[in-house]
This record gives structure tokens, sequence and C-alpha cells, in this order.
């Protein structure tokens, strides 16, 4: 194996410094961080090329084929956005969910006084409309992350969790 190349899609600004590959679009950007020792990653001609530093061997293939999917990722995220679908689901005590900022916060959950806080990722856009929420933005693994945040920040514990099934679940849509 020589070398991976990847086409950069029209509009899109990819440059290498050091460890990271900034990649830009409009006003969005994404930083991808990876491992000098293992890869050398340059941008020229309208194309990003990927290579071994060293022996090639199993793990270090892997890892220069992560760095690849997560530049491929990163152009497919500024064409079309990723989404992740949530519902709240409760039975016991109605919850409010309102997003403020860079936190979503779950009001009333079983009763409780104090909110729980769902922290938001940088680049990601949290919407409620009654019981749905919509996580939505160019980066997945942040777009992932905040659905997961949301999602185990009402984790429900020293309860029975059959009887007890109030929580924030993800939406299957096709």
């Amino acid at each position: 194996m020589d070398y991976i190349e990847i086409e950069i899609p029209d509009g899109v600004k990819v440059e290498v410094k050091g460890g990271a590959i900034d990649i830009s679009f409009n006003n969005l950007s994404k930083n991808i961080k990876f491992n000098e020792k293992i890869a050398v990653v340059s941008s020229e001609e309208g194309k990003v090329k990927l290579k071994l530093k060293e022996k090639e061997r199993r793990k270090s293939v892997a890892i220069l084929y992560s760095v690849k999917a997560h530049i491929l990722k990163a152009f497919k995220g500024f064409k079309t956005p990723f989404v992740k679908n949530l519902e709240v689901v409760y039975a016991h005590f109605p919850v409010s969910i309102e997003v403020k900022k860079d936190e979503v916060l779950i009001k009333n959950f079983l009763g409780e006084r104090i909110p729980r806080i769902a922290r938001v990722m940088p680049g990601v856009e949290v919407k409620v409309e009654g019981q749905k929420i919509t996580v939505k933005g160019f980066d997945k693994d942040g777009v992932g992350q905040t659905a997961s945040n949301i999602v185990r920040s009402v984790k429900i514990k020293n309860k029975d969790i059959r009887v007890f099934q109030d929580g924030v679940y993800y939406v299957q849509t096709s």
C-alpha cells in the first residue's frame, strides 16, 4: 500500500498543521488530530494524501483508515447535516425541556427540583418541539455525543426501572 488519496469537494478548504487537519467549509470548521509518528498527511492539488511513515502493520493501517473515515465524515457533514431524533417519555411527572446556550435542562424529571443538565457539543444544534428533541449538526461525533449526553443525563438510579420507565429515548426514523 503506497498511499490513500481523498478527493476534496468544491468549496472545502483543508490545511494540515503538524498532527492536525483543519477542514473548513463556509463558516464551519472541523479539526481532526492524528499521530504524526504513524501517518503523513498532505493536502495538494485538490486531494488529501495519507501515507504510512513506518512499516506496514495491521495497527498502523487501521489508524490510517480511521483518519480517512474521519475526513470523509467531515466532508459528508458539510453537505448534509447529521441528525439524531430523541423522544421524552414520562408517566409520573410532566417533564419540560429547555435549551440554554451549550446546555439542555431537563426540568421536573421524576419530580426532582434540581434540573438535570446535558452538555451540548460545539457546532451542534438542539431543537425541542413538545416531547420530541432533534439534535442536528455537521460533526457526526458531536451530534452523537450530544444525543448520548441527553439520554444519559436522565438515567434512573435507586428505583425499579420496570416501574419507572421515564426518560429520553432514541427514535428510529427511516
